[in-house]
Order: structure tokens, then C-alpha cells, then sequence
């Protein structure tokens, strides 16, 4: 009788390890070597192709944006022009020298443009140029090119328009208006600017990747296949008439498929290789027979992690008994290592004082009142003087008194220039040690005195390190804002940094809707009439309302932004005032000292006048005697640069601080502008009103004119006319106002 057969399994088990081994081992990579052979090639083919129409399409809106938003700002630059007075004015034949000052370079490169093209009602051209960097030409060229661009556009004469247009075999970006006045009345005829669309314009309005390629072909359908291993994307685009004019074609290489291709080929090869390697390594691991050993050792390292004083069970004396020793003695040494690290790490390495994470572990468990957050000033300079050795022993010296006069507290070095003492005990506690900190320190063969700023903590509640740190770092970050040695935490100082962080990032974002100018008339105190209108910065937060320049000019000059801001002042006074059409009215802009200390600052001020076009000699600059000194010879060169130009320079605040008369001969000013102290005091001391009396002739006798501020009552008007002050401003004789109601109003 045959013996009944026995299920596989009971045969493969029969078989030798070896055997065992190497059929598991087939079965297992075979099937993964015909899946990665197969399926993931194909699977990864299709991503690459989905991720090349991706790429296109996205390409295709980048385009469809790019175009769009230059069309937007080519329609809003033709709009500056055709809706400005001075252009309405030049149409009707008013404005004849509206062509000096407009058809420039700048006009061009500020409008990216190179046609220009204006013509009157009855369609007739006026004016007519094509810009190349080399020259403006204007002709029978230049307004053939127009006339064509003209006759794509609508014949309404009062609609707006932009588009493409092809002229010639060239393509171009034109945007025509109607001309009217300022607010919009008025039709003397139509204002278009264009831009060619050439390669190198195409490529500049739409920044694309070097494996995409832009160009402009006539309308209608695209017939012409891609060229090999690329794929096409075409938009269509139309006149400002409405009708066909081009079409946009996006040629991509695909990149991504190829790369994909070799990708794939390189995967193929790694899979066999890889396959071939782990085949021969796991036969081999088993035919060593090292499981039994490794899964002790398993069972050993799981026991460790429970219990960190177990260790490897070691049997033998060969590689792996070897290896169960060594992993023994590595985690005895790490235990000890992480150990020293951990005591280590909570140690600043030079003073030895605790440092930020060493404090809050040390102190976690106490409760605390009081805190002293120490910065050490300009120790980069003090480090280059007298060398980093040296500045170490200083440092070193510093942390001894901190231990000396304040043993009860924890100490910390929390950063390489600010330390900290942090105790259970009020406030006067730790004062000792800061008032120590102030005596001078031995170096070299002399002796220094370290500049320290200090925030301090008081509270009436015991709080963690973490808190007192924080509220010491803000009391010590006033005592910065505010010029302070020392600085004592409040419930208002939070508030006041909250508040100042606010505006300095509404200063750093700033836009014409964030600023105003108001400007106040500066009068003739015998016609009463004005003779210049000072131009005062204001500024009203979208949360916090009004803001005193008292409050934000110090912040902008903090925060690195008052020379933005400057400009901006100096540029749009100078525009308001041209907008006024007072060809003999001055105007007065104030300069900050940190102004004056850029070196281009004489370069910026007048170019703004050239590109505006306001002349040199309607410009008053107001300085103080203070920002003038900050760096008497830049500041001077600054000064007599401006003055070459025709710019009047007005010494500001004069009788405030320390205004010395000596220093008028040698500044290069042409006003004097009295502080209002001055005339305050005057009205009331006889020995002030003597003095203002010298000042004023010593003043008239150079050459000054006089300008008194602040007059608001007519005491002070009655006094200035009896000592001859022929000008003057302040609330009696005009309160700052808006452009409408104060420069622009008629």
C-alpha cells in the first residue's frame, strides 16, 4: 500500500537550512524584481507625464497673469498721462512746452515703452516718437506707426483700450485713452503709449524657465507640429478692437520624461544589483548561524531600555562575544558621558556661571520675585582694543562680582554680552551687585569702565524664571529704547513695546494711504500773505488712530526707516506743490540728522527735484544746528551742494539747546527759523528779550533772513514787528491744514 503523500510544507521543512534559506530567499525577491521591473516603471512613466501637462499648464497661467497684469500697468501708465491736466492743456495747443519735460528718456524707461503717440479730436497727430536707447525719433516714421496702431483701437473716442496689434510683421503692446483733465471732464483727443514685443520684451514680461521657449505668431489655428521630445501650448490674443490679432505660443522641452526615461533605467539597474547583493549577504548571514545570538542580544537591549544598570549576556569568546562585550563597556561609558554633558551643558564653558537652560533647571523648583537681566555694551570693541584674551578676563571678572555681591541669587550667563540674577528676595537684594558691576576694571596696565544697560524685576508675587526672564528682557529692551542705564519691568512697559513693535512694522510697510502732509503757512508779518508753506509729516494708524510725529519720527529714525520716509515727504511736498501751479511759492521740508549722514543724500534730493521737475530755488531744507554736528563736514558738503543748486537751507529750532552764534559764519545756511522757547521767554525776560534783539540784528547784519515760529498770540506779533522780524508762523497767523485747505487752495 503507497504511503499517503505529505502536504509541501512538511517537505520544505525536511530540506537542509541552507536550502531552506536560498528558496525563501527566491521566492521572496523574484515576484519584487518583476514588480519593479514592470509595474513601477510604467506607474512612474505616467507621473512624469502627468507632472510635464502640469508644468505646461501652470506655464499657460503664469503666461495668461504676466500678460494680463503688464496690459494693467501699460493702461494705468497711459492713464497718468492722458488724464492730466498738463497733457488736456497740450492737446488743445495750450502747453507748448509740455514736449520738453515729457517726451524724455525717463518717460520711456519709467513706462517701459518705446511709441508715443498723441493726437487732438479731430484725429489729427500732434506728436509722435519711437524710443530706443540710443535716441527718441519722431517723423514720418514715428507717426506711421502710430496712425496704424491708432486704427486698431476703437473709434469710440472716449472708450479705453489695449491689446496686441501687429503692424508691419512686429507685434505691440499699445493702450490708448482719452485726454481729459485731472477729474475726468473735458475730450481734447487721445493719449497712447505702446511697447514692441519683441524677443527679448517677451522674455522680460514673462520670466520662464530656461526649458520653456515664448513666442508671437499670427492668429488663427497653430498648425505647425512641436519639434521633437517638446510640447505646445497656444493662447490667443486680441486687439484693443475686439478682433484676433495673435497668437501666443508656449513650446516646453520635455525634460521631465527623458530624465524620467534614464531614471527608470537607472532603478532597473540598482533593483538587480541590489537583488544579486542581498541574496548572497542573507545566505550567507544564515549559513554563519548567528540568530540565536542576535535574538538574545534582542532580548538583552529590550531589558536595558527598561532597566539602564542590565547588559548584554555575553557567550564566547569570537566576533559576536567580542561585540556583546564591547556594546558593555560603550554603554557603561555613555552613562557616563551623558552624565558629565548633562552637568556640562547647563554651565556657561568660560565664566562657569549657569547659563539660560542651567537656570531655569536649577531654579524650577523655587519660587521667585526678583530678576536683573545685565547687558554688557560694545564688547566687539572691546574685544578688538585690547584682544579677546584680555576681554575673557574682563568677563571673568564681571561674573566674580556677580557671585560676590549676590550669593544668594542664581547667576547666568544667558548670551556672550547679557547676563542674569535671579533670587526669592525683593529687588534691593540684587542692587549691591548691580551698582558693583559700575566700578572700573583692571586691563592691560589702566583700568575701564564697562557700559551696562539694566533691566530689572520687582514683583510682588512669587513667579518662575521663565516669567521674570521675560519681563526683565523688556525692561532691559526700554532701557535701550529710551537711553537708560537702568530700567525698572511695569505693567506699562509691555504695553509700550507691544505698541512700538506695532508701528515700527507699519513704518517698515508704508504706503501713500499710511502718511499725509499738512503745511503751514509761513507769512510776510507785514502784507500778511504767505512766502512759503512748511510741510508737516502726519500720520493716522488704521488701529491706533493719530500718531505724534513726537511719537514715530524717533521710532523711523530707530528702525533705519526715516531716510524712506524722508524721501517721501521731500517728494511728495515737491509734487503738491507743483499740483499748485505757484510758479513763485516756496516750499520747507524738514531733514532728519540721520538724513544728513547718508552719504548720497545731496544726490537723491536733487535728483527727486529733476525727475519731478520742480525747480531747485522753490525748495527750502529746514536742519537743526544738532544734526549738522552729528558730522559737521559731510553735512556741510551735503549742504553746500544743495545751495549750488539753488536750494535755500533754513537753520531750524535757533535759541533751543545749545545754538551757539559763533557757528553762523561757518554753516552753510541762508534762514534762521527762531525756536519758539526763544520767544516765549522773550515776552516775559527783559535780559532774553535783549538777547533775541542781538540775535536778530547780528542775523540781519549777515545776511539772515529771520523767521519766527510759534507765534500764537499778538503779543509775540507785536514784539517781532517792533524788533524788525519781517516773517513768521504759528496758530495766530495760519494752523497746518491739508493741501486742499492750506498750498492748494486758490
Amino acid at each position: 500500500m503507497p504511503s499517503p503523500r505529505r502536504p509541501w510544507i512538511h517537505s520544505f521543512r525536511a530540506q537542509p537550512l541552507r536550502r531552506q534559506a536560498n528558496l525563501l530567499v527566491i521566492a521572496v525577491l523574484v515576484p519584487t524584481v518583476v514588480l519593479q521591473a514592470v509595474a513601477v516603471p510604467t506607474l512612474l512613466l505616467q507621473r512624469f507625464r502627468s507632472l510635464e501637462k502640469r508644468q505646461l499648464a501652470g506655464n499657460g497661467e503664469t503666461l495668461t497673469k504676466a500678460y494680463a497684469r503688464e496690459d494693467a500697468r501699460l493702461r494705468a501708465f497711459t492713464k497718468n498721462f492722458a488724464t492730466w491736466n498738463e497733457t488736456y492743456r497740450y492737446a488743445q495747443g495750450r502747453n507748448p512746452g509740455f514736449l520738453n519735460s515729457n517726451l524724455v528718456p525717463s518717460t520711456f524707461e519709467g513706462g517701459n515703452v518705446s511709441i508715443w503717440g498723441v493726437v487732438d479730436r479731430s484725429g489729427q497727430i500732434l506728436s509722435a516718437a519711437t524710443y530706443t536707447p540710443q535716441a527718441i525719433q519722431t517723423g514720418g516714421a514715428a507717426s506711421a506707426t502710430v496712425r496704424a496702431l491708432l486704427r486698431r483701437m476703437p473709434q469710440d473716442s472716449a472708450r479705453t483700450a489695449s491689446g496686441i496689434v501687429a503692424v508691419g510683421g512686429r507685434y505691440y503692446l499699445a493702450a490708448s485713452q482719452p485726454i481729459t483733465q485731472d477729474d475726468g471732464t473735458g475730450l481734447a483727443g487721445r493719449f497712447l503709449l505702446a511697447r514692441e514685443l519683441t524677443p527679448g520684451v517677451i522674455a522680460d514680461i514673462v520670466p520662464l524657465g530656461q526649458d520653456s521657449r515664448l513666442s508671437l505668431a499670427g492668429p488663427g489655428a497653430d498648425t505647425t507640429p512641436p519639434e521633437p521630445l517638446s510640447d505646445r501650448l497656444t493662447l490667443p490674443v486680441t486687439a484693443p478692437d475686439g478682433t484676433p490679432s495673435a497668437t501666443l505660443r508656449l513650446t516646453q522641452t520635455r525634460f521631465i520624461l527623458e530624465a524620467g526615461r534614464a531614471a527608470i533605467l537607472q532603478i532597473a539597474l540598482i533593483t538587480a544589483l541590489s537583488t544579486l547583493l542581498t541574496l548572497l549577504l542573507g545566505v550567507t548571514f544564515i549559513r554563519r548561524q548567528v540568530l540565536q545570538v542576535v535574538e538574545e542580544y534582542d532580548r538583552d537591549v529590550r531589558r536595558m531600555q527598561r532597566d539602564s544598570r542590565h547588559r548584554l549576556t555575553v557567550r564566547g569568546d569570537d566576533e559576536l562575544g567580542r561585540l556583546g562585550v564591547t556594546i558593555n563597556d560603550l554603554t557603561d561609558q555613555y552613562r557616563r558621558q551623558y552624565n558629565e554633558i548633562q552637568i556640562m551643558h547647563q554651565r556657561d564653558g568660560l565664566t562657569g556661571l549657569l547659563n539660560r537652560e542651567g537656570l531655569i533647571r536649577r531654579s524650577m523648583p523655587q519660587s521667585l520675585r526678583a530678576a536683573a537681566v545685565i547687558q554688557v555694551g560694545s564688547l566687539e570693541s572691546l574685544s578688538g582694543l585690547y584682544g579677546a584674551v584680555r576681554t575673557d578676563r574682563l568677563l571673568l571678572e564681571f561674573a566674580a562680582r556677580l557671585r560676590e555681591h549676590a550669593p544668594s541669587a542664581f547667576c547666568a550667563r544667558l548670551r556672550s554680552d547679557t547676563f542674569a540674577l535671579l533670587c526669592g528676595q525683593p529687588l534691593e537684594t540684587l542692587l549691591p551687585a548691580v551698582q558693583a558691576l559700575s566700578a572700573p576694571y583692571p586691563v592691560n596696565t589702566g583700568e575701564v569702565q564697562l557700559r551696562v544697560h539694566v533691566g530689572l524685576v520687582d514683583s510682588e508675587e512669587l513667579q518662575s524664571a521663565d516669567a521674570l526672564l521675560e519681563c526683565a528682557e523688556l525692561a532691559l529692551q526700554e532701557s535701550h529704547d529710551f537711553g537708560e542705564p537702568t530700567r525698572t519691568y511695569t505693567r506699562q512697559t509691555r504695553q509700550r513695546l507691544e505698541r512700538a513693535r506695532t508701528l515700527q512694522d507699519s513704518l517698515r510697510t508704508f504706503t501713500d494711504e499710511t502718511f499725509t502732509l499738512h503745511y503751514q503757512p509761513i507769512m510776510d508779518l507785514n502784507g500778511q500773505v504767505p512766502v512759503s508753506f512748511e510741510a508737516l509729516l502726519r500720520w493716522t494708524h488704521p488701529d491706533l488712530g493719530f500718531i505724534s510725529p513726537a511719537e514715530f519720527i524717533p521710532l523711523a529714525e530707530r528702525g533705519g526707516h526715516i531716510y524712506a520716509v524722508g524721501q517721501w515727504v521731500l517728494r511728495q511736498a515737491a509734487s503738491d506743490l507743483l499740483r499748485s501751479g505757484r510758479s513763485t511759492m516756496k516750499v520747507n521740508v524738514n531733514v532728519s540728522p540721520l538724513q544728513l549722514l547718508s552719504p548720497s543724500f545731496a544726490q537723491d534730493t536733487l535728483q527727486a527735484l529733476s525727475q519731478l521737475g520742480l525747480p531747485a530755488t522753490q525748495l527750502v531744507l529746514e536742519v537743526t544746528e544738532s544734526a549738522v554736528l552729528g558730522d559737521l563736514d559731510l553735512a556741510t558738503a551735503h549742504l553746500n551742494a544743495l545751495r549750488e543748486a539753488g536750494i535755500q537751507i533754513a537753520l531750524d529750532d535757533f535759541g533751543a539747546g545749545y545754538s551757539s552764534l559763533s557757528l553762523l559764519s561757518r554753516l552753510p545756511v541762508d534762514v534762521i527759523k527762531l525756536d519758539r522757547t526763544f520767544l516765549t521767554e522773550a515776552l516775559t525776560e527783559q535780559g532774553a528779550r535783549s538777547v533775541l534783539a542781538q540775535v536778530v540784528v547780528l542775523a540781519t547784519q549777515l545776511g539772515f533772513p529771520v523767521v519766527a515760529e510759534g507765534i500764537e498770540n499778538l503779543d509775540t506779533l507785536t514784539l517781532l514787528r517792533e524788533l524788525g522780524v519781517r516773517r513768521g508762523q504759528g496758530y495766530l497767523l495760519g494752523r497746518p491744514a491739508p493741501y486742499a485747505d492750506s498750498l492748494g487752495r486758490a
